[in-house]
């Protein structure tokens, strides 16, 4: 159960990218000044604005936009939060749109014409209180290197742990 103090945390490697497009589309194709509600929208932080109002809570919130492992450095940032003892939840998050039109999202990814896109939404309510936990988060901050990467990924797909990677992170060398 949510509390209605619980720290809210987003993240997503690359913001709101449909609002980015809509804006640069009307002002420079268009010509047109930038519409209000456009604008505000492009500040990431209105997303969690908005998560937080429909969600009924009040503690603080943080957006976080980074390509490179934006639900790990959230995990940590909430991680921080909540040893200090000041905060009892948070939620967080991770949100990636597939950006419109698609064409502007596979130029984006400089993916083929013809490749399959997706978004996706990751969300953990994390606590200090083990009494009702269903996991446990561990935060890996010893790995320095590939190999120590790799040879800490095989680990934990030996132990039938779910890894989540980056898009930074090629899986094509995980299956190996």
């Amino acid at each position: 159960t949510l509390q209605a103090d619980c720290d809210l945390y987003l993240a997503s490697a690359d913001a709101s990218k449909s609002n980015t497009i809509v804006a640069l589309q009307q002002v420079f194709v268009e010509k047109q000044p930038l519409m209000p509600l456009n604008f505000v929208n492009l500040v990431s932080n209105a997303a969690v604005f908005y998560v937080a109002q429909s969600l009924g809570i009040n503690g603080a919130s943080l957006f976080l936009s980074s390509e490179n492992s934006p639900l790990e450095k959230a995990l940590a940032l909430a991680a921080l939060d909540l040893t200090d003892g000041a905060d009892k939840q948070a939620l967080v998050g991770v949100v990636d749109e597939c950006a419109t039109p698609v064409n502007a999202q596979r130029h984006l990814l400089a993916a083929s014409p013809s490749a399959s896109l997706g978004e996706s939404s990751i969300w953990f309510l994390a606590s200090l209180n083990s009494q009702a936990a269903i996991a446990q988060i561990v935060l890996n901050k010893t790995v320095w290197g590939f190999a120590a990467l790799m040879s800490e990924v095989n680990r934990l797909l030996s132990d039938n742990t779910t890894l989540a990677a980056g898009r930074s992170l090629n899986t094509a060398q995980i299956a190996e």
